[in-house]
């Protein structure tokens, strides 16, 4: 039996929320403008205006960051929980 083995080289590049929330639909029935220049984008929803502009590349960093410590501690506390439950006898 042999067993297949290959590398592949992959780019990885941050995507935008907005590509997934702002599809066909909304794109004419909220008033969907994006600026490709400026990468913001506004539209309108019940009668507010909103504007979503991209986030600077500090900012992305920072919420990369947060986001690492968030899966750490929730793996944490899956993992203190196990220990707790396996302790506790029926």
């Amino acid at each position: 039996m042999s067993i297949y083995k290959d590398k592949i080289l992959c780019h990885v590049l941050p995507m935008e929320t907005c590509h997934v929330l702002f599809g066909g639909p909304w794109q004419f029935a909220k008033n969907f403008m994006h600026n490709g220049c400026t990468n913001e984008i506004t539209f309108s929803h019940e009668r507010k205006k909103y504007l979503f502009y991209p986030l600077t590349p500090f900012q992305v960093l920072d919420d990369q960051i947060r986001l690492k410590q968030k899966i750490k501690t929730v793996k944490s506390l899956a993992l203190l929980e196990q220990k707790v439950v396996s302790r506790i006898k029926f």
